[in-house]
């Protein structure tokens, strides 16, 4: 696939990241897919102000953003934006800044100048329980240390969407199955979520993340471990 460059940044830490946007609106095949290289790039300068959505049309929006930690540039004047039905990624040598990009765009770290927008709001304003029903994160390393099993697991990709914790709707499980059929971890259900081999653990998360329906996925190395019939198995969903 061809990448088109159009983002830009400095120099920092971090390891890869990826961000899926479910939203295509077709077939995997018509997904537009970009990349962010963290070091060299040139760009026209982006406007001032914030591109005017329409109604349900949902968009990232990175403008001017600079991270520092204990005055120590990171990440300098980025901007860039991510359209509906994208698969954006970001790919760069050690130390470019990788991983503090994911984390600014997922809403763990806050920019030090600029601002990032998701779906014409700024993520800074909006609450953990509002970020989490527009987006969700799966990780290389799945650090579960208590004996869930992993229908409990899954499961627990809808607490966003249930009001004041209350038990999970019928609708709801339906949810939750057709997460773990996709992935093909139904038959692992009862199974402890800490008996898996790593392969197995990320696609029990990933059918979580598929449970929490989101219009937004981010994947930091999540099928690392898979083998390659379901990874590349993944990637379509």
């Amino acid at each position: 696939n061809a990448f088109g460059r159009r983002a830009t940044a400095g120099s920092g830490h971090g390891s890869p990241g990826s961000f899926k946007n479910r939203n295509s609106g077709g077939s995997n095949n018509n997904i537009a897919r970009r990349a962010v290289f963290p070091l060299h790039i040139h760009q026209k300068k982006p406007q001032a102000g914030c591109i005017a959505l329409k109604r349900g049309e949902s968009m990232y929006q990175v403008l001017n953003v600079d991270f520092s930690i204990e005055k120590k540039s990171i990440l300098k004047n980025m901007s860039f934006s991510i359209g509906q039905g994208e698969v954006f990624t970001i790919i760069g040598p050690n130390g470019s800044g990788k991983t503090t990009l994911f984390k600014l765009l997922t809403g763990i770290y806050k920019p030090s100048s600029g601002v990032i927008q998701l779906d014409g709001l700024d993520i800074k304003t909006m609450s953990p329980k509002i970020l989490s029903q527009k987006i969700s994160v799966i990780s290389q390393n799945v650090n579960i240390q208590f004996p869930f099993t992993c229908f409990e697991v899954v499961m627990m990709g809808r607490n966003p969407r249930v009001a004041n914790h209350r038990k999970l709707s019928p609708q709801d499980m339906d949810v939750v199955i057709g997460a773990m059929e996709k992935t093909n971890t139904l038959e692992y259900g009862e199974r402890l979520i800490t008996e898996l081999s790593g392969g197995e653990k990320q696609r029990i998360m990933l059918a979580r993340s598929l449970a929490q329906d989101t219009p937004y996925i981010f994947l930091d190395e999540a099928f690392s471990e898979m083998d390659m019939h379901y990874a590349i198995k993944s990637m379509k969903l």
